[in-house]
């Protein structure tokens, strides 16, 4: 018995003739209705079943994995030859008839979606500052800070612990205003340029730790003006060692609607 996988709406006509989904042999065709369509392939549905009891951790991931990354390339694939909404790792439909009822369910939806989408790329925006030289910059522009220090050094141990705290803290609060006025800097250039943006996942990394992560949604045309923009602002805020890091491009997984479909609940 099979089921089928599916990996993105797309807008038809899209020429998938190439493309082996998620396990071997099986090709990706299009099923289609009401001028919206859906990638997908068929998977044994035993395997499925399996993989969601499998025995250990190890074992789970090294049956995802290469799937995982295959749904990936799949969508990737997608994106390149034209607009792709792409659906969580391991979405599920039991036959042709219920994908169908799924795309004329949602047509509206999927249709506007796939506009907004259309001859567009999402990429990473990460956001980064030296701690150091963003402390020092407030130290500077704040005259009761170093008072404040200062009066803390002069103080009885006893007395000296708790203005040290609060030093510590309105120095913390001044940095991390300092640090949200470099992202809502940049989110107004943003805006300005008509750049659809949204906060994504943060990382860390050591004394440059993130001011933000955005995800951008850049039309293939606005890479450059967009490259601009954050080579200005980095010379702007140079003395606080602000930097713009973009990479991409992806397909657009951080600007499609949260759609409610049959997920294969293993997925990570």
């Amino acid at each position: 018995m099979s089921m089928l996988y599916l990996y993105a709406f797309v807008q038809p006509p899209l020429d998938v003739g190439s493309l082996t989904g998620v396990e071997p042999g099986s090709p990706v065709f299009l099923v289609e209705t009401a001028g919206v369509g859906c990638a997908v392939s068929r998977v044994p549905a035993d395997a499925y079943d399996r993989a969601r009891s499998a025995g250990s951790i190890s074992e789970h991931l090294a049956w995802i994995t290469p799937r995982a990354m295959r749904h990936h390339e799949i969508v990737a694939h997608l994106h390149d030859r034209g607009a792709a909404l792409p659906l969580k790792f391991g979405t599920l439909c039991a036959d042709e008839p219920t994908v169908r009822a799924l795309l004329i369910e949602r047509r509206d939806q999927i249709a506007e979606a796939l506009a907004g989408v259309h001859e567009k790329d999402e990429w990473t925006l990460t956001l980064s500052a030296d701690q150091h030289a963003v402390t020092a910059g407030v130290l500077d522009r704040s005259p009761q800070l170093v008072a404040l220090e200062a009066n803390a050094r002069d103080l009885p141990d006893g007395r000296a612990y708790f203005a040290r705290r609060r030093f510590q803290r309105e120095v913390a609060m001044e940095v991390a205003n300092a640090c949200a006025e470099l992202e809502r800097t940049i989110c107004e250039r943003l805006g300005a340029l008509d750049i659809d943006h949204r906060p994504a996942a943060p990382r860390r990394d050591g004394e440059r730790q993130p001011i933000a992560v955005l995800s951008l949604l850049v039309g293939r045309g606005q890479l450059p003006i967009v490259e601009t923009m954050l080579a200005k602002a980095e010379l702007e805020a140079a003395s606080c060692g602000f930097t713009c890091e973009i990479t991409g491009p992806w397909p657009a997984y951080n600007f499609v609607p949260r759609w409610e479909t049959p997920a294969f609940d293993g997925a990570p």
